[in-house]
């Protein structure tokens, strides 16, 4: 089992590292506010999750050429959910998709057209 307790330097080489808050605390040991507090001490700012990654411009591209938030967040290299999220945030209706019939299993051709969807998941 991992110490309950750990040093200043510990904290200050997983943040070298860009660990998040909740990495940090999941590496030592402990829990997250007690990471959040003692970084706070020390003066560190917070490294944000995904959602920080995210470049909003690239999104709003990736979009326009009709991917869906599966495909964006794959491009984006974060998950869909967080895609989902600021895509909604944003007040962008979801991408669906329907099959073109007849073309189905043709390698190199999308089977797909853009539908844009009136509901949210």
């Amino acid at each position: 089992m991992k110490p309950r307790t750990f040093t200043d330097k510990q904290l200050i080489d997983l943040h070298a590292e860009g660990l998040n808050d909740r990495e940090k605390a999941e590496r030592l040991g402990v829990s997250r506010s007690r990471v959040r507090v003692r970084r706070r001490r020390l003066g560190i700012e917070s490294i944000r999750s995904d959602r920080s990654r995210i470049n909003h411009q690239r999104l709003h591209e990736f979009y326009e050429g009709g991917l869906n938030d599966v495909e964006i967040a794959e491009r984006l290299g974060v998950k869909d959910g967080v895609v989902f999220n600021y895509r909604k945030k944003l007040g962008l209706k979801p991408v669906r998709y329907t099959w073109i019939e007849g073309i189905r299993n043709r390698p190199g051709i999308r089977v797909e057209k853009r539908v844009e969807g009136t509901e949210e998941e």
